[in-house]
């Protein structure tokens, strides 16, 4: 796994080397300088300190977050080899989740239980916490909040934040603008509405069905500027009985400045991942396991191709599997991923593009 990189010039992730006795691990920080090509092995970092589980974000400075499996929290390593991690900030009962950075390092995002009991979207400001963010006054099906909002994600720029609703599976996409006031992703396609649905017992309930925008833990739903964010527009209808909830997904973009969202409705069963500035968008052809992905124009609505097409019309580079999850502004690198089976498991694995040396 490799943690996003805001605008490509390192890529983070670690390795692992199972020791003699055969139950213990030891642990190698991974940063590399795209560029360069360059690899800086960090550690090792014995499993009885950290278990290191998954990278989530690498700053332009070096700056490697690593989630604790063990521990929970997060450990922060930099390039020359110093680690740290995050304290639970007062008036919290977790260890902090850093999910995303800037570009310049200056702001991170994520999320921390409240003595409250909800989970809540905080910013840290040079190292230290900034601000809890505000929530809709509704969740995502419309009703009153009970686990709370985890904060997924930051522009390169650091100007839009995003983050999920946990609730109900919903995965709701919420975002803050510059202002710091909080919206759905979405708001345009929104539709909640209250339906009656059979109890088991011979009656009927009230059950809230909702369309809007979701997406689950991804780090790159949002352009380097913030002008866009990327999911999917889940469309929900219950069965003839009522007895099963029915969706039919989409990949889609919301304009964060005209906040008009576009819908690729001839991608079914697929999801938006991440885009540019400048409006080229990336999707997966499926929201659970995918192998394959688009690249699309999306202001025009157009399907520009398969991402591996895309690759190697515009590269002039051969991947034989998978499709594209970031890529900064620059275009001149990007991450990627794909299904791999070595054995039994299968198993996702990223991979990068750098610029030509």
């Amino acid at each position: 796994r490799s943690g996003r990189p805001p605008s490509g010039r390192y890529v983070g992730g670690f390795e692992s080397t199972l020791l003699e006795d055969g139950n213990t691990f030891e642990f190698w920080p991974v940063i590399i300088d795209v560029e360069a090509d360059e690899r800086i092995v960090l550690g090792p970092v014995h499993q009885s300190l950290h278990m290191l589980h998954e990278p989530h974000a690498i700053s332009d400075q070096g700056l490697l977050f690593i989630a604790d499996g063990q521990n929970g929290g997060q450990v922060a390593f930099d390039i020359t080899g110093n680690s740290f991690v995050p304290e639970i900030p007062e008036g919290y009962k977790t260890l902090p989740e850093i999910q995303a950075v800037s570009a310049d390092g200056r702001y991170w995002v994520g999320y921390s239980k409240n003595n409250d009991g909800l989970h809540y979207t905080l910013v840290w400001e040079d190292g230290v916490l900034a601000k809890q963010l505000p929530m809709p006054d509704k969740n995502f099906v419309g009703e009153d909040f009970w686990y709370g909002i985890l904060g997924r994600g930051i522009s390169a720029d650091g100007s839009v934040i995003y983050g999920t609703t946990w609730e109900n599976w919903d995965f709701g996409m919420v975002y803050w603008d510059e202002a710091g006031e909080v919206h759905y992703v979405g708001e345009d396609v929104r539709y909640v509405r209250t339906v009656d649905r059979p109890d088991g017992y011979g009656g009927t309930r009230k059950y809230n069905l909702a369309d809007g925008m979701w997406t689950t833990a991804t780090n790159t739903n949002v352009s380097p500027n913030g002008k866009y964010i990327a999911g999917t527009y889940r469309i929900e209808s219950l069965s003839a009985d009522g007895f099963e909830k029915n969706e039919r997904n989409y990949p889609a973009f919301y304009n964060t400045e005209t906040q008009k969202t576009v819908v690729f409705d001839d991608l079914p069963g697929g999801g938006a991942l991440s885009a540019t500035s400048d409006g080229l968008g990336f999707t997966a052809d499926s929201t659970f396991g995918p192998s394959s992905g688009k690249v699309v124009d999306i202001e025009n609505g157009i399907v520009l191709g398969s991402a591996l097409e895309w690759i190697e019309s515009t590269y002039g580079i051969r991947i034989p599997s998978g499709y594209i999850t970031y890529m900064p502004d620059s275009k001149d690198r990007f991450l990627g991923a794909m299904l791999f089976t070595g054995g039994p498991v299968v198993e996702g694995i990223n991979w990068y593009v750098g610029p030509a040396r």
